[in-house]
């Protein structure tokens, strides 16, 4: 088991989330300003609440348990790299090359592969790898990225080389 990290290394971690969750919530504000207009009223704090109070709210914090806070925002990367991820399929070109644009921009900006990051590509890759085979096109699309990211660290090369061929064999049909 990994020795509990310290107050001081899950807050480094939450700060580093906190900048991709923070362009998350400016890009998603810009989306919808683009589609209401710029002087739509709305409740900024609906779409994510900003990563300084989450901050806020840990640095005030004084109990045992702070590394939930970490959790909480991992959690958060989690679900919303499924909903980016269905985004970038949904069929609307418009919005599958802007979600394609903010996940360029956040790893371009941070050094943060969103999807990386949510766990989504790693867990993709080890099930396929261990089933022997993609399953569906939302494998296919999520472990493309995975394979056209030359600079991942997600997997192993031995793997990256088995979801190759994988995606080669599931490609055929195609």
């Amino acid at each position: 088991m990994a020795p509990k990290a310290t107050r001081e290394q899950v807050r480094q971690d939450l700060v580093r989330l906190l900048r991709g969750l923070d362009l998350y919530r400016d890009w998603r504000i810009a989306r919808w300003q683009a589609v209401r207009g710029p002087d739509a009223t709305f409740d900024p704090d609906e779409f994510v609440e900003p990563g300084a109070k989450t901050l806020a709210r840990f640095d005030a914090y004084t109990g045992p348990h702070y590394a939930q806070f970490l959790r909480d925002i991992q959690t958060w990367y989690s679900v919303t790299a499924g909903e980016l991820t269905w985004m970038r399929r949904s069929g609307d070109a418009d919005l599958s090359q802007a979600v394609a644009a903010f996940l360029s921009d956040v790893q371009a900006r941070t050094d943060i592969s969103f999807l990386a990051e949510a766990g989504l590509l790693k867990k993709t890759a080890d099930k396929v790898v261990k089933r022997g085979k993609i399953a569906n096109d939302d494998e296919w699309y999520l472990l493309r990225d995975l394979l056209d990211d030359t600079t991942q660290g997600t997997v192993s090369p031995q793997v990256l080389s088995t979801l190759s061929t994988l995606a080669q064999q599931y490609e055929v049909p195609r």
